[in-house]
C-alpha cells in the first residue's frame, strides 16, 4: 500500500444486512477510501423511476411478504452489477449498498465482474438491539420525504428481511473461489473477519476505515500521540470550557499549496476555487481531486505554512484558566501521523484530537460537550444542523472564513463569521465571559 493508502488489487464490498441496521452508514464510511465509488440501491431506484410515493406504499412495497419486488429488483440489482463492471474498468473499488438477501442478487454481481478480476468482500451489517432498530425506523418516518435513502420506514420491513435472508457462507464466485465476509456490528463497533484472506490489504483497510471511527488521541509531554478512551477524556474536560478546532483551513493554510498541485489537473484553478464542490463543479475527477488535496495538506511542516496569526492568538487561548482544546478532524487514517508531526513540529499543545474520519462531527462535538466549534467547511456544519440543530443552544458555531470559503453561503443564521484568528480570539473571549457569568 502507498502512502495514499491506493491499493493495486482492485475490490467489490457487497453490502448486507436487514433493514435499519446501519448498511448505508457504513457503506458511505468505507468509500472514503481513495479511489471507491458507491452505488445506492434506492438511488438507482429512484433514477428507474421505481421507488413508491409515500410511507405507506413503501410500507407494503419493501415487506417481502407481500410479493411486490421481485420485478423491481430484478432491475435494480441488475443496474447495480453492471455499475460495478463499469467503475472496475476504471480501474476503481466500488462499494454496493443494497439489502443483498438473496444469492441471485450476489450472484449477478460475480458472473458480470469475475473477468476483471476483483476481489470480492462481503460486508454483513449488524445490529443486536431491536430497540434501537425501532428507535432508528421511527426516525425514518419521521424523515421519509427528506432522503432517497430512506425508504424503509416500517417494524414490518424489519420483519420480512430477518425471514427472508439467505446465507453468505455458501456463497461461490468461481470453482475454487468464495468471497471475503466480514461482520460489522453498529453498536458495539466491532468489526471482525468471518471467511477469508486475513492478510488481503484491501481487507485490512476496510478494518481499520471501520475501527477508526470516533478514535480519540491525547498528546504526551513530546507531543506525541497516543489512543485514549472517553473515561480519559471525561477527566481532561470536567470543570473545564472546551473548545473544538478543525485543522486542515482553520489552523493550517493549505490554499496555495493545494491549488498548485490541483493546476496540473486543471490550469484554471486558483486558491479562490480549490473546495472540493468547485473542483468537481468544473469537471475534475473526484479521485484525481482528493488525490492532490490529501498530498496538500500532509505536505511536510516546513512548507505547509499556519493560519497568519494563529500561534499569537492561539496561546493566549491556550493560557485562560479552565480550558481545553482539541482538534476535530475527519481525516483519513493515513494522514494522522502528519498531524502528529505538525503539532509537535510547531509546538502546539492541545488536549485530544478527535478523528470522526467520514462520520458527522456531531458525534465528536458530543463526546467532549464542546462549548465552541470552529470550521472552516459550510457543508460539514450543515451535515452537524441537519443531524441535530439544537445543539446552537449548547455550542458557539464558528466558521472561520478563508480563500476557498468566502463566497459559500453561511449554513445558519447562528454562526458567527471570523475572517482571521484575530476576529477568533475576540469572539472567543466574548463567548467565554457569557458562558462565566
Amino acid at each position: 500500500m502507498n502512502k495514499m493508502g491506493l491499493l493495486n488489487k482492485r475490490f467489490i464490498v457487497i453490502m448486507s444486512g436487514y433493514t435499519a441496521v446501519g448498511k448505508s452508514t457504513v457503506a458511505k464510511k468505507i468509500s472514503k477510501i481513495p479511489n471507491t465509488e458507491i452505488f445506492h440501491s434506492a438511488v438507482i431506484r429512484k433514477e428507474l423511476g421505481l421507488t413508491p410515493k409515500n410511507k405507506e406504499d413503501a410500507d407494503k412495497f419493501f415487506d417481502y411478504r407481500n410479493n411486490l419486488r421481485e420485478e423491481v429488483d430484478k432491475k435494480v440489482y441488475r443496474k447495480l452489477a453492471e455499475n460495478a463492471k463499469i467503475v472496475l474498468e476504471k480501474g476503481k473499488n466500488v462499494v454496493l449498498d443494497a439489502g443483498y438477501f438473496f444469492k441471485w442478487q450476489r450472484q449477478l454481481v460475480y458472473d458480470l465482474t469475475k473477468n476483471l478480476n476483483p476481489e470480492i468482500i462481503i460486508l454483513r451489517v449488524t445490529c443486536n438491539d431491536e430497540d434501537e432498530i425501532k428507535r432508528r425506523l421511527e426516525e425514518r418516518a419521521n424523515k421519509f420525504e427528506d432522503s432517497p435513502l430512506n425508504e424503509t420506514p416500517s417494524w414490518n420491513t424489519y420483519i420480512a428481511t430477518k425471514l427472508v435472508t439467505e446465507s453468505l457462507e455458501g456463497d461461490s464466485i468461481s470453482k475454487d473461489i468464495s468471497p471475503i465476509i466480514l461482520e460489522y456490528d453498529t453498536l458495539s463497533k466491532k468489526a471482525e473477519i468471518i471467511q477469508g484472506d486475513e492478510s488481503s490489504e484491501n481487507v485490512k483497510n476496510i478494518l481499520n476505515h471501520l475501527k477508526s471511527e470516533g478514535k480519540i488521541f491525547a498528546q504526551d509531554s513530546s507531543f506525541k500521540f497516543f489512543e485514549t478512551d472517553k473515561e480519559n477524556i471525561s477527566r481532561i474536560i470536567k470543570n473545564k470550557i472546551v473548545i473544538a478546532l478543525d485543522f486542515d483551513g482553520v489552523i493550517t493554510n493549505p490554499h496555495k499549496i493545494k491549488a498548485e498541485y490541483l493546476k496540473k489537473i486543471n490550469p484554471h484553478i486558483t486558491e479562490e476555487k480549490t473546495s472540493r464542490k468547485a473542483c468537481l463543479e468544473s469537471g475534475m475527477k473526484k479521485e484525481e481531486y482528493e488525490k492532490e488535496s490529501i498530498r496538500a495538506y500532509t505536505e511536510s511542516p516546513e512548507k505547509l505554512p499556519l493560519e497568519e496569526g494563529f500561534i499569537e492568538n492561539f496561546l493566549k487561548i491556550r493560557n485562560k484558566a479552565n480550558i481545553a482544546i482539541f482538534i476535530l478532524t475527519s481525516r483519513y487514517n493515513e494522514m494522522l501521523k502528519h498531524l502528529e508531526e505538525y503539532l509537535k513540529y510547531h509546538k502546539i499543545k492541545i488536549d485530544g484530537v478527535i478523528n470522526t474520519q467520514s462520520e458527522n462531527k456531531l458525534i465528536g462535538l458530543k463526546e467532549i460537550n464542546a462549548k465552541i466549534f470552529v470550521e472552516d467547511v459550510p457543508s460539514k456544519l450543515r451535515e452537524i444542523l441537519e443531524k441535530d440543530n439544537k445543539i446552537l443552544n449548547e455550542c458557539l458555531f464558528v466558521l472561520y472564513r478563508n480563500v476557498s470559503n468566502r463566497k459559500d453561503k453561511k449554513p445558519h443564521e447562528k454562526i458567527i463569521e471570523v475572517k482571521n484568528w484575530g476576529e477568533l480570539l475576540k469572539v472567543i473571549e466574548k463567548h467565554l465571559e457569557y458562558i462565566n457569568l
